[in-house]
């Protein structure tokens, strides 16, 4: 899953301080996944998270 996001932070806006990007890390790796996130290099901001799929005996 990757969610870009082109828009530019808001300086009017108070900067609030939380957990949200470890949260979801935390989330994301106790499913065996990973998470990637951080400033484009165009602008912006981007994050990705691989989750392993669940494999299927095929059905006989």
């Amino acid at each position: 899953m990757v969610g870009p996001d082109e828009g530019r932070a808001s300086l009017d806006e108070p900067h609030v301080p939380g957990v949200g990007l470890l949260g979801m890390r935390e989330r994301v790796t106790a499913l065996g996944g990973t998470l990637t996130a951080g400033p484009r290099p165009e602008g912006g901001f981007s994050g990705r998270a691989a989750l392993p799929a669940p494999v299927f005996e095929e059905a006989r």
